[in-house]
């Protein structure tokens, strides 16, 4: 059997069952995670929070990470928490319902894919949705989306002040400046407002109609 997971960004690009046609004639039978890692990654940052000895930032976005470490911001410190997408990958990964195939696990950018293989999981890789549907032709027209289905804003209702930047630029200006005394926690998403404007979003060269996020 041949498994995949799509994240996501790339769920709400098309209507779920040309897709699922799309998929099948490809060869795949996509599956989905049982438990709710949207909400499962949340709650331990709701945990996290309350060690109150240093600001936290957070760690869903693994090019934010890199850059948070290239500036080392003094006082603050990448949450220990792995990215949505990758608590997603272990959860199939060990599914023993799964474990007659392999599993591939799209991704909206090529660093979170990076970051996934880089687990080394049992029977299951990652790709980047782009380089997925140009592989396996999928023929359907992406719609725009104007909104990351986790945008910024992830972490409202925690119990906390939570500032939340997104882009190269406006976070390296956001860390090289005075942190407020009552921020406990930063999000930091690399890609201006949010993963539907990451590498691996759109086929392009497949559907030479479908415009980039910066286009439109």
């Amino acid at each position: 059997m041949r498994y995949v997971f799509i994240n996501p960004v790339t769920a709400q690009m098309y209507d779920s069952e040309a897709l699922n046609v799309q998929l099948t004639r490809a060869g795949y039978t996509r599956v989905e995670c049982e438990v709710i890692w949207r909400n499962a990654v949340k709650a331990r940052y709701r945990e996290l929070i309350y060690d109150t000895s240093c600001v936290w930032s957070d760690a869903r976005c693994p090019m934010a990470v890199k850059l948070m470490h290239e500036l080392g911001p003094a006082g603050i410190r990448v949450a220990p928490i792995e990215p949505i997408l990758l608590c997603c990958a272990q959860e199939l990964s060990a599914r023993a319902d799964l474990s007659d195939g392999d599993i591939l696990i799209t991704s909206p950018c090529s660093a979170l894919a990076d970051a996934g293989n880089a687990l080394s999981l049992p029977r299951t890789r990652f790709i980047t949705w782009r380089e997925f549907a140009l592989r396996e032709r999928i023929d359907l027209t992406p719609r725009a989306l104007n909104a990351c289905p986790v945008p910024p804003g992830f972490f409202e209702g925690l119990p906390c002040k939570v500032a939340s930047v997104t882009g190269r630029t406006e976070i390296s200006r956001f860390l090289s400046a005075e942190i407020a005394p009552d921020v406990w926690l930063i999000e930091l998403l690399y890609c201006p407002d949010g993963c539907h404007n990451g590498d691996g979003v759109w086929p392009e060269q497949l559907h030479s109609d479908a415009k980039s996020t910066e286009e439109r």
